[in-house]
């Protein structure tokens, strides 16, 4: 038989068989569950290639309450000079901090698309010591990932909240401005100071959907409290990008599933896949992650998928 009349009889079947059953209805917008919260039956809209959940370039010269709030006030915090700058004098004692908090933002954490973090770092403002740090924190109230460039030392160095210790990316960074990154998955994150990065880090540190805020402050400590140091930060931006998909008919057994809007990631117990564009047809059994994200048709409960999915390539 021809190849193409092949595929086309074989996809007809598929659409046959999948019409034909009484389970997959058509329901529009976000999820719907049934009373005993298993039954998730979603058609979801797709979202933008990339889509901006934070950002600040402090280029207006204006404190942004709706943005940001104040958490340490130890100091002093301005936006001027198009950037932000925050100023500390040693304590005396202890250690100081002075910095803000961003607003909540929620993102679908997954293993293959990042939520991206970028930031400028002015290291140096104005000072008379070498004392202080410049930090920036992804928290969600509990779990962390910390950057920080270290006066001091002149280094950059990160660390989280399931490991206390410091990492180096580099003990020999002067004083300058630069620009720098957290790429964060569910089960891993890269961390760049300008040029120097972390690599991978496995650590599943946040649910997917969980609201998250992004710290930016300065830290001092120090005996000499007559000297001071004011640095900056400038550009900071939280963005998601939605990763390639491909059109899949999905349908199989499938465990630890985790929805949030128009995302779906579940493993693969014993699920077949067949795909379209290109032609192709895979059994899983060894709880392969699959992420999904936009438009589906379907039916997805905690431990069963049969439906039309966009697929992450």
């Amino acid at each position: 038989m021809n190849n193409k009349i092949l595929v086309k009889s074989l996809t007809l079947t598929i659409i046959i068989l999948f019409f034909g059953t009484s389970v997959v209805p058509i329901i529009g917008g976000k999820t719907v569950s049934e009373s005993n919260n298993d039954i998730q039956l979603i058609q979801f809209s797709p979202i933008q290639e990339e889509t901006i959940l934070f950002f600040d370039d402090f280029n207006d010269n204006a404190k942004d309450f709706s943005r940001w709030t104040e958490v340490y006030s130890d100091g002093i915090w301005e936006e001027k000079n198009q950037r932000c700058e925050f100023q500390l004098y040693e304590p005396g004692y202890d250690q100081w901090e002075e910095g803000i908090e961003s607003y909540e933002f929620i993102v679908p954490l997954n293993p293959v698309s990042p939520l991206k973090i970028n930031w400028d770092i002015i290291c140096d403002i104005a000072s008379t010591n070498w004392a202080g740090a410049l930090i920036l924190k992804v928290t969600d109230g509990t779990n962390w990932i910390m950057a920080k460039y270290h006066r001091y030392r002149t280094a950059t160095q990160f660390k989280d909240s399931n490991d206390p210790s410091f990492t180096y990316l580099n003990e020999n960074k002067p004083y300058g401005i630069y620009s720098n990154e957290i790429q964060l998955y569910s089960d891993r994150y890269i961390v760049t100071m300008d040029t120097d990065s972390s690599g991978p880090v496995y650590d599943s540190l946040f649910k997917p959907g969980v609201p998250l805020k992004i710290h930016i402050y300065i830290a001092c400590s120090g005996e000499q409290p007559w000297l001071f140091f004011r640095s900056g930060f400038d550009n900071v931006k939280v963005t998601f990008e939605e990763p390639a998909t491909k059109k899949a008919l999905i349908c199989g057994k499938i465990e630890n599933v985790i929805t949030a809007e128009d995302f779906a990631m579940f493993d693969a117990v014993r699920t077949r896949v067949i795909t379209f564009n290109p032609f192709s047809f895979n059994t899983y059994t060894s709880g392969e992650t699959l992420v999904t994200f936009g438009s589906k048709f379907g039916i997805l409960t905690n431990s069963f998928a049969l439906g039309f999915f966009n697929m992450a390539n």
